[in-house]
């Protein structure tokens, strides 16, 4: 008996599972699957090589000397810049996987941008993708939105400092 892979039309570098295990194996997108400490630690160096490229920036516009508190916090506040792209990048690659695994008919390119198609995927491997999808990448994109969230809200605490001070 075929299997519904052996049926399957799309070139296995565009496979939705084949793309997901690429994702997994991927060094930056695997951030999102590792432990929360070490998950956390890496948006922490993220963070740092942020703050060593926009502490320039903050000393200019704000002499340390005369503003250290606003030299500091504006340098915080710049460094989490990166830290945003790095998390948007990661939110967006894993969506992207999740709607291929998700959806029941996938896009995919024979030989080149020209001649793509469209093939429905057998019930078996639709429900089987689905699966991934519901208990291995919700939880990691759900991790990265809660680590958006967390920079938004140190964002909006910082403005609210920032008039205070």
């Amino acid at each position: 008996m075929l299997s519904p892979t052996t049926l399957c039309p799309v070139p296995e570098e565009q496979q939705p599972l084949n793309e997901f295990k690429d994702l997994q194996e991927s060094w930056f997108f695997s951030w999102a699957m590792l432990a929360q400490l070490t998950f956390l630690s890496r948006l922490a160096i993220v963070w740092v090589i942020g703050l060593v490229l926009v502490m320039p920036i903050s000393l200019v516009s704000f002499p340390f000397v005369k503003l250290p508190v606003q030299c500091l916090w504006s340098a915080a506040i710049g460094a989490c810049f990166p830290v945003i792209f790095v998390l948007v990048q990661q939110y967006l690659g894993w969506t992207y996987v999740r709607d291929r695994l998700s959806a029941e008919r996938i896009f995919y390119e024979e030989s080149g941008w020209y001649d793509g198609q469209y093939w429905t995927k057998p019930t078996e491997m639709l429900a089987q993708d689905q699966l991934v999808v519901i208990y291995q990448i919700h939880p990691l994109l759900k991790r990265i939105q809660n680590s958006l969230l967390a920079i938004g809200g140190f964002f909006f605490a910082s403005a609210v400092v920032w008039n205070l001070v």
